[in-house]
């Protein structure tokens, strides 16, 4: 045999065994195992205890599981409870904290222990969604980014937070919301009809309009006597931060860092993850942002509010607390955002949803417990997306996040400081 051959035949053994080994090693953070609380972590994030597998046949039998109702049924004579949600969240996401595991956390500003209440009016519903004082976390979505609002919410209930409310662009989104039991409102009356009900890719003229849009809906919440956090449905909780985020937020607006990490990268407020109190400077910034628009018909919301923003209301969110889609492709490894003590992850710096899906995938930020359409991580991930891997990957690391949901739905698991 030539050297050459030879050293193709080393090089291929060799990949063929940290293929082996890396299978092993995630397929034992199947939710299944994470919901039978045979998991622990130890201090590099490494699992420890639970069913290690030693061959990539365990591996190929979680491909066939059914990620849902199923192998949770399964688990109830574990000591398992499975959650108490909506069939067609259940469907869509399968999240371990239900729509309706309402005593997972106590009463507090951002969750509520009962059913919210309908209003017939926005700002009932507000009111509903609001904490005691008054204030709002808001989104707005449509049809095409529901599942990223399903993975959001999940990671949002793990840590505490079930009082919002999402503007839907159109009747589909909004009849989507509803069935799986989201507090959502009819966006078009504050956004106009004729939006695009498809995910838009990054800087397209329908996914401008939407950005724009998304400055109606903000106005008119402040409008109504409401402080609010606005954040786009592409973020990842990794914390409750909302009590915190309020608290230190003296100075309004406070905005999420938009930057590369590059020395000569440019950095500007990010209008996807933002706080604003109910203030006339705020309001009057969001009323000159739309004005701009007629200068600039072809930028985002985005472009126009940092074109008319004054340096007083340049006020940035602590990083990397609060980080951006392109700190985490940065970043490196999922392990290193708990360690650096990451809140929450807003994953722009993406050209389109398939691109996000990935990004979430490869760091551990998909929440659900089925796999997005198009997730198709690196093969070091088992050539998959592992769902429900961000639930147990995280849990742990950060002493201020309340972990009371997750030692719930994953008894057994050992809480860390």
């Amino acid at each position: 045999m030539s050297q050459g051959r030879l050293l193709a035949c080393l090089y291929f053994l060799v990949n063929a065994v940290l293929a082996e080994r890396a299978n092993a090693q995630f397929s034992s953070w199947h939710p299944k195992n994470f919901a039978r609380g045979d998991r622990g972590l130890t201090e590099n994030g490494v699992g420890d205890g639970g069913d290690e597998t030693t061959s990539g046949e365990a591996d190929a039998v979680d491909r066939e599981q059914p990620l849902g109702a199923p192998w949770l049924e399964s688990e109830r004579g574990a000591g398992f409870t499975p959650p108490k949600t909506t069939p067609a969240e259940q469907k869509s996401c399968g999240c371990l904290a239900g729509v309706n595991d309402y005593d997972l956390y106590p009463e507090s500003d951002f969750w509520t222990t009962t059913p919210l209440p309908e209003p017939s009016t926005l700002n009932g519903a507000l009111e509903a969604a609001s904490s005691r004082s008054k204030v709002a976390l808001v989104m707005m979505t449509n049809a095409g980014e529901v599942d990223l609002v399903d993975n959001f919410l999940c990671s949002l209930r793990m840590f505490g937070v079930n009082k919002y409310l999402i503007f839907a662009t159109d009747s589909v989104a909004l009849a989507m919301l509803r069935e799986r039991g989201y507090h959502a409102w009819d966006g078009e009356a504050t956004v106009g009809k004729g939006l695009d009900k498809s995910d838009s890719n990054f800087r397209t003229s329908s996914w401008k309009q939407l950005t724009r849009a998304k400055m109606k809906v903000a106005k008119q919440v402040l409008q109504s006597g409401h402080h609010m956090f606005f954040s786009d449905v592409d973020v990842v909780a990794l914390e409750n931060f909302l009590p915190s985020l309020v608290s230190e937020s003296q100075k309004s607006p406070q905005w999420l860092l938009d930057w590369d990490g590059k020395r000569t990268g440019k950095k500007e407020a990010n209008t996807g993850f933002y706080f604003m109190r109910a203030e006339k400077g705020s309001i009057d910034l969001l009323t000159k942002a739309t004005l701009q628009q007629k200068k600039m018909p072809a930028k985002d919301d985005q472009q126009l509010i940092n074109a008319v923003m004054t340096s007083g209301q340049r006020n940035y969110m602590p990083r990397p607390k609060f980080a951006n889609g392109c700190y985490l492709r940065n970043v490196g490894k999922s392990t290193d955002l708990v360690k650096k003590g990451v809140a929450a992850v807003h994953v722009n710096c993406a050209v389109n949803k398939l691109m996000k899906h990935k990004l979430m995938c490869n760091m551990g930020l998909w929440f659900c417990a089925n796999v997005p359409e198009g997730g198709n991580p690196r093969p070091t991930f088992g050539g998959r997306c592992k769902p429900g891997y961000g639930m147990e990957r995280f849990r742990g690391y950060n002493s201020s996040a309340s972990l009371t949901a997750v030692g719930k739905v994953g008894e057994g698991l050992v809480e860390r400081s």
